[in-house]
C-alpha cells in the first residue's frame, strides 16, 4: 500500500474520531446519499436502456393492438401511460408495423408493397406517387423539434399540345407546428425537400401551411412587375442609404452629432428594359444557311447547209458571216442550303438599372447655441458658412442644377439638451444595472465563500479534551503488606548510603520511608510500620 494512502487513511480516521455523533451522522448520510446517486446514474445510463418513442397518444384498443404485434414479433417494449416504448430499431419495427397494417398511413413503401404486375401503368404511378407523399412526409417530420407531423399532397405535371397548355406540377404540405410558429428558413427548407423529389417542381409551388390552414411565409414566386417593384424599392433604398451617410459623414464633424437632420427621397426610372428572345420551330427544321449558284456558256451553230455554195450573187459577199452560225447562251442554276434542328423558345429578360429621375434632399443644421447668465440662447451661422456647406453638400448627394433635383439647406435653433440627457439616463441606467449586478454577484460569492468556511470549521472543530483523572494507588492489603520486604516497598538496600554503619542506614532509611508514607493514606503507613516492626 503506497505511504500517501496510508497517511490519508490515517488523516480522515482522525477527522472522523474528532466529529460528535450528530456530525458523524450528517456527513455519512451525505456520503450514502451521493454515492446512492452516482450508483442509479450509472445503472440508468450503462444498464437500463432507454428505449425509443414508437408511438403516442394511443388510446386503450390502439395499446392492445400494438402490444399485441410487438409481442407476436419478439420486439421488447414498454408502456409509458398512453405512450409505446421500443428497445429495438425503431424504423425497422414502425416499417413492419406499417406493412403488417397498410390500412394505417404509417409510411409510404406499404403501397409498393400491394403492387402487382396485374396493375396498369397509370395505377403503379399513382402507387408510386402515394409512396412518395408518405415518405417525404415521413422525412420533413423525421427528427424534428418544430414539426410534430405532416402531411404532403403532390399533383403531377402534365405536357399539352402547346407549351401553354402544359401544366406545372404543384405541392401542398400541411404540418403540425409545435412552437407558436415556424420559421421561414425552415419553412423554405420543407419547399426545397418536396422540390427536390418531383421533377421540374419549383420551391415557389409548394405551399405550406399549418394546422390551422393558415399558409406560412416561405418561397413566393412573384411575376415580373413584383421583382421590377421589388428592384426597384432596393435600389431607392440603397441610394438614399448612400445619400444620407454622405450628408452625417461631412456634418458630424463640422457641426457635431445631433445638431443637424437630413431626409432624402430618390425616384429611380424602372422603365427601360433589355429583353432577348429566340424562336426556333420545333416541329420543322430551322434553316440557318443558303447558298446560290449561276452557270452561263455560250456556243455558236452555222447558218446554211455545209458545203452547198449559194446561186446568188449577194450570197458571196455574206457568206462568210452565213457560214459562222448564230450565238446561243446556255444558264444553270445551283442551291445549297444548310438546316438545322429546330429548339423551343427561348426568352431572356433582364432588368437595366433605373435611372435617376428626381430626387429631394433637405437638410436643418442647429444654430449655434451658448449659454449666457444661466439661459440658453442660438446665434444664427453667416450667409458664408451657409454657402461653403451647400458647395460641400451638393457633390457629395449628387446634386445636378436642374428642374428634377432639389436642394434645401436651411438653420433652425433646436434644443439637443432633451435627446442628450436622455440619452445620458439611459447610460447612467445601464451603468447602474451593471454595478448592481457586480455587486450582486461579489454578494453572492462571499456568501458562498463564509458558508464553505463555517463547513470547515464545523467539520475540523476539535473536541474537547478531558481533563485526566487522577490515578488511585492500589490498596494492598494488610497481609499484602506483611509479606513485602524492602526492595517491595521502594526501600534502599543497607549500603546504598555511605559513612553509616548498617544499622544506621536501615534505621534512616526506614524513618525517611515512614515519613513519606505518613503523608499519604494512613492504612499505608500503619502497613509499613507492622512491616519494620516485624523484620
Amino acid at each position: 500500500m503506497p505511504d500517501w494512502f496510508s497517511r490519508l487513511g490515517g488523516d480522515l480516521g482522525r477527522v472522523w474520531e474528532q466529529l460528535s455523533a450528530a456530525q458523524k451522522w450528517l456527513v455519512g448520510g451525505i456520503t450514502g446519499a451521493l454515492i446512492a446517486g452516482l450508483v442509479g446514474v450509472a445503472i440508468s445510463v450503462y444498464f437500463v436502456p432507454s428505449g425509443q418513442l414508437l408511438f403516442t397518444d394511443l388510446t386503450e384498443s390502439e395499446i392492445r393492438e400494438a402490444v399485441r404485434f410487438l409481442k407476436g414479433n419478439g420486439v421488447r417494449y414498454s408502456v409509458r401511460d398512453s405512450d409505446i416504448y421500443v428497445y429495438e430499431d425503431r424504423d425497422k419495427v414502425l416499417m413492419d408495423y406499417s406493412i403488417a397494417h397498410s390500412d394505417k398511413p404509417l409510411g409510404g413503401r406499404r403501397y409498393l408493397k400491394e403492387f402487382s404486375l396485374s396493375r396498369t401503368n397509370a395505377e403503379f404511378n399513382e402507387l408510386r406517387m402515394r409512396a412518395l407523399e408518405e415518405e417525404l412526409a415521413d422525412t420533413i417530420q423525421a427528427r424534428s423539434d418544430l414539426v410534430d407531423w405532416a402531411r404532403v399532397h403532390i399533383t403531377e405535371g402534365k405536357e399539352g399540345l402547346f407549351r401553354s397548355t402544359d401544366k406545372k406540377p404543384t405541392a401542398s404540405v400541411k404540418v403540425g407546428v409545435v412552437a407558436k410558429e415556424l420559421p421561414p428558413e425552415v419553412v423554405m427548407g420543407i419547399q426545397s425537400v418536396v422540390a427536390s423529389a418531383v421533377p421540374s417542381l419549383k420551391p415557389a409551388d409548394v405551399v405550406v401551411t399549418d394546422q390551422n390552414s393558415r399558409i406560412l411565409a416561405g418561397f413566393v414566386e412573384l411575376t415580373e412587375e413584383e421583382q421590377l417593384s421589388t428592384e426597384k424599392q432596393k435600389a431607392e433604398v440603397r441610394e438614399r442609404e448612400k445619400r444620407l451617410q454622405a450628408v452625417n459623414e461631412i456634418l458630424t464633424p463640422w457641426v457635431g452629432e445631433g445638431n443637424f437632420r437630413v431626409s432624402a427621397i430618390v425616384k429611380l426610372n424602372f422603365d427601360r428594359k433589355e429583353i432577348k428572345e429566340t424562336f426556333r420551330d420545333s416541329n420543322s427544321p430551322f434553316l440557318v444557311e443558303q447558298e446560290s449558284e449561276e452557270t452561263n456558256e455560250e456556243s455558236k451553230e452555222s447558218g446554211g447547209i455545209p458545203g452547198t455554195p449559194s446561186n446568188n450573187p449577194d450570197d458571196n459577199q455574206i457568206q462568210g458571216e452565213a457560214s459562222k452560225g448564230q450565238a446561243t447562251t446556255n444558264t444553270s442554276e445551283s442551291q445549297r442550303r444548310k438546316y438545322e434542328p429546330g429548339t423551343l423558345r427561348e426568352t431572356h429578360t433582364e432588368v437595366a438599372l433605373g435611372k435617376l429621375e428626381e430626387q429631394w434632399i433637405s437638410i436643418v443644421v442647429n444654430q449655434i447655441p451658448s449659454d449666457e447668465g444661466g439661459k440658453r440662447t442660438y446665434q444664427a451661422r453667416t450667409e458664408q458658412e451657409m454657402t461653403e456647406m451647400a458647395n460641400l453638400l451638393k457633390p457629395a448627394v449628387a446634386h445636378i442644377e436642374d428642374g428634377s433635383h432639389h436642394f434645401v439647406l436651411t438653420q433652425a435653433p433646436f434644443d439637443i439638451s432633451v435627446a442628450v440627457r436622455a440619452e445620458e439616463t439611459v447610460r447612467t441606467r445601464a451603468i447602474r444595472q451593471n454595478v448592481e449586478s457586480a455587486a450582486f454577484l461579489i454578494a453572492a460569492l462571499f456568501s458562498i465563500i463564509v458558508f464553505l468556511y463555517f463547513l470547515r470549521k464545523v467539520f475540523t472543530a476539535p473536541t474537547p479534551e478531558r481533563e485526566p483523572e487522577p490515578e488511585l494507588e492500589e490498596e494492598r492489603p494488610m497481609e499484602v503488606l506483611h509479606q513485602l520486604g524492602l526492595r517491595e516497598l521502594g526501600l534502599k538496600t543497607i549500603g546504598d548510603v555511605a559513612g553509616l554503619s548498617p544499622e544506621e542506614q536501615k534505621i534512616r532509611m526506614i524513618r525517611e520511608q515512614i515519613e513519606s508514607y505518613a503523608k499519604g493514606d494512613a492504612s499505608k503507613f500503619a502497613g509499613i510500620l507492622k512491616n519494620w516492626l516485624a523484620e
